[in-house]
């Protein structure tokens, strides 16, 4: 494509989850070359609210656990704000909870319940470390790698998002958001247990908790 991210040289676009990110390729150091994914996140001349929300983002820089993706820079190029993070390969959690009916393999509790207990280990470390709640769990912030590791996406981000978007706007989000989040009050780790409670419901009996239309009907 052509595209540069500071030393980031953008190869193609991919969804992950319900977000479209960049795959790039770092500069080679020593002859070996990383890939990263960057997300743009807003252009430099955005409103000073939206810049006073990347706070969330530069503490969550500061995680470093096998079950959150990590993030190597928080920078500026192109007129716009930008992560690059951690490229990994495997499947959204949303993939196995939505799938298990063609692959019954996928429907396996114990598998969902294990993956869901290192997300757990992920979130609790954010927040034993850094008392950074990650505000906007759902099945497509939960990633599992080939290896069958999960790792948490959009640590920090979801101040941003809200901030950006006005509010939640999507019942696919909402249907796991606490119901603190949906009042705009204040969260902390409860919200983030309420999330992954939500999404342990779904795994066990294999139904949406909240499958409504809109936000009233779920609160």
């Amino acid at each position: 494509m052509g595209r540069r991210y500071d030393q980031y040289s953008v190869l193609a676009p991919i969804l992950i989850g319900d977000d479209t990110v960049l795959v790039a390729q770092q500069a080679a150091e020593a002859g070996f070359a990383r890939l990263v994914i960057i997300e743009t996140l807003f252009a430099n001349d955005t409103s000073i609210q939206l810049q006073n929300h990347l706070a969330p983002i530069k503490s969550a820089a500061a995680v470093q656990h096998p079950n959150v993706r990590e993030m190597y820079q928080l920078g500026s190029a192109n007129g716009e704000h930008f992560l690059a993070l951690e490229y990994l390969e495997g499947v959204s959690f949303d993939h196995l909870l939505r799938h298990r009916s063609r692959a019954p393999q996928l429907g396996d509790p114990r598998l969902h319940c294990a993956l869901l207990a290192q997300a757990c280990e992920g979130v609790h470390h954010a927040h034993n470390i850094l008392g950074l709640a990650h505000g906007s769990l759902r099945p497509s912030k939960l990633f599992v790698t080939s290896g069958g590791i999960i790792k948490v996406l959009g640590l920090g981000q979801a101040a941003l998002e809200a901030a950006a978007t006005g509010n939640l706007s999507d019942s696919r989000h909402y249907a796991y958001t606490s119901p603190e989040a949906i009042l705009g009050r204040p969260q902390n780790h409860r919200s983030d247990i309420f999330s992954i409670g939500v999404m342990a419901w779904e795994a066990l009996t294999g139904r949406r908790l909240f499958a409504h239309r809109s936000r009233t009907d779920i609160y």
